[in-house]
Formats: C-alpha cells, structure tokens, sequence
C-alpha cells in the first residue's frame, strides 16, 4: 500500500495538484518498487496480472488522467518494458475506486526460489487444542488458519480448561513439496496469541511425535505478515510449535498460514557450493554418522544452516572404508557435511534425528 500518495493534492503532502490555492496542471510522474510482489511467492515464469488502484475520495470533484502506465524490470542497472496499459484512462468523480490492470507475459529465464504452495493442498492434521465454544464461528477453530479470510483465526483452547504453552498446530499436504520457508499472519483485531519464539518441524507422518527441526526463531510483537525461510527440505507434515508467545500472554493465534516450496534447490543453501559434487552416502546409527563414498586423505567437516562448524575429522580412508564421525550432544536438525580430498570435494545434506 503506497501510503505516501494517500494525501495526493492536499497538505501536507500535495505532490501537485491543489497547493496554496493554485491548481498545478503539469503532469506527474511516480514509481513504485514491486520487488516484494515479485520475489517471493509467485511464478513469474506464468503470465500475471497487476492492478493499480485508485481510491477517489468522496465529494471529490476534481479530473484527471493516467495518460501512461508501465512495468519496468530493472536487471544490472538497464531497465525493461515488460507491461503496459492499453490506454490512456480519464479520473473524475468520487468515493469510487478504478482499477487499471497491466498484464504480463511470464519469462522462462526466471527461476523462482519461493513460491507458495497452494493453500487448497494444505489441511489440518492436528493441534494441539482449538477454541470451538462457537461452531462455525471464527472463534478459534483450526480450520480458519487455512480458510484465506485474515478476519478468522485459530485460537488455543482458553474458555474452559485453558492449555499452557508451547502450542502447536500440524498441516498436512496432499503431496511431498521441495520445502523452503513458511508464512504466518497473525489475528488481526487483537494482539492476543502472537507467535513469539517458534520452532518448525518436518514429521514423517501425522502420528509422528518428534521429526526433524528444521527452523527456529522469534517474530516481532506486531501484526504484520512472518516469514522464515530455510535449506530446502522434502516433506508432507509440517509442524509449527508456538513456545513464547510475543506478548507474553498464554495463548496461541494464527490467522492464515502458508508454505513455501522452491521450483529448484541449486543454489538455495547458506553455504558455499562445492565447485565439484560426487555421490557421498550418510548413515546416521545412534550418535555417530556412517559415511562411504570418499577415499583418499580426506577431512570431513559438519556444518549448521548457519554456516558454522560444528565437527571436524581427519582420516586417511582406503578401499571402501567407511568412516564413523561422532555427532553425540547434536541438536536434531538439517546440517551440511563436507568432505575434502586432493581430488575433489563432496557435499550432502544430512537430517540428524
């Protein structure tokens, strides 16, 4: 929402039009940066359509016209027509609103990173506990974090036999998706329940009581639209686990909830990518990993998603040796082991349960 242009015409803010009693006819021209309505979400390799639109005030009686509307893609300094209306269009009246829309082809040069998965793909497998005093109501049932009305919410249980924290709420996908990030709105006519401190979870099956940590972290204390991205992960059940909630009371509320899936994974991890990558097989038993597929003097390197080193080891591996790399006092999670050699250097991702 450009809210810079809301008092177009008038003070303080008169950007033309009516200023010290004197009218400027002179044309006007503005940009605004769509960036956030490209980079995350949405498949620009498709055809798409934006809309600009404009909110004439009541009483107005003024004119006017869009004499010409573009979308312009800047890439490395050099910008690209990519969109435009299809002519000029008249502004007159009031207390209306008039959309001009622009259409734009999709461009196969484009690789997104993030895009939503569809949420009529997701469900509700379970919850911890849901507020459903009112059947059909928006008071509370899980079902209304998916529903894509930001009036309803998912409330945890609070009018009779209220569950403290850490709540938490599972979806289920009707297929496996390459996951890359999640999207939390939160209830928009109350701060109550804000997620706060947050873990997320991919689980191998709706019973499933543990599954692998893939993200963790802490929103702010607002109402605006959460995202948190992490290292692509496959995955069907996502579980997110509302430990503290922002304000500090109770409860636990969720708006609307979205995932993320990446279309390809080159590219997306927080490390550096090895110039050369060959098959390297991991077996985790217990606290110690199990790794084939390097001979040679290797060293072999453990890392987090934030790129710090977490365990180290040096072997002189012959045949096919397979050595052991001792993960004891390891959080659950997604790491990224290495292996060096004067050959070549090897990379995988590796799940620690």
């Amino acid at each position: 929402v450009a809210e810079h242009f809301n008092n177009a015409g008038f003070e303080p803010i008169p950007l033309l039009g009516r200023y010290n009693n004197v009218i400027n006819n002179n044309p006007m021209e503005f940009g605004l940066d769509l960036t956030d309505l490209t980079s995350i979400g949405f498949d620009l390799r498709n055809d798409y359509r934006y809309f600009l639109v404009l909110e004439i005030k009541s009483g107005s009686t003024g004119t006017g016209e869009v004499e010409e509307l573009e979308v312009i893609r800047h890439e490395q300094g050099v910008g690209t027509v990519i969109g435009r209306m299809n002519a000029p269009m008249e502004i007159s009246g009031g207390n209306k609103k008039i959309y001009i829309p622009i259409d734009v082809p999709g461009s196969s040069d484009i690789t997104p990173t993030y895009l939503y998965v569809p949420q009529k793909r997701l469900s509700v497998a379970s919850f911890s506990s849901q507020e459903a005093s009112g059947e059909g109501s928006a008071n509370g049932r899980a079902i209304y974090a998916l529903d894509n009305n930001s009036s309803t919410f998912w409330h945890s249980r609070w009018s009779s036999s209220p569950q403290p924290l850490p709540h938490y709420i599972v979806f289920e996908i009707d297929s496996t998706y390459t996951l890359n990030g999640f999207e939390y709105l939160p209830r928009q006519n109350s701060a109550n329940g804000r997620i706060g401190e947050y873990d997320v979870y991919i689980l191998q099956s709706r019973n499933d009581n543990n599954g692998v940590l893939i993200s963790s972290g802490t929103f702010d204390n607002d109402g605006s639209v959460k995202r948190a991205f992490f290292e692509p992960v496959q995955g069907k059940f996502v579980k997110i686990v509302n430990k503290k909630s922002a304000g500090g009371d109770p409860n636990t509320c969720m708006a609307e909830f979205n995932l993320f899936y990446s279309a390809e994974t080159a590219g997306n991890t927080s490390l550096e990518e090895p110039e050369e990558t060959t098959t390297m097989s991991v077996h985790q038993y217990r606290s110690t990993l199990f790794i084939s597929g390097v001979t040679g003097n290797a060293v072999f390197e453990l890392f987090n998603l934030q790129g710090q080193k977490v365990k180290s080891l040096s072997a002189n591996v012959t045949g096919s040796s397979v050595t052991q790399l001792d993960i004891a006092n390891l959080d659950s999670g997604i790491y990224i082991l290495k292996s060096f050699t004067d050959k070549q250097t090897k990379s995988v991702k590796v799940f620690i349960k």
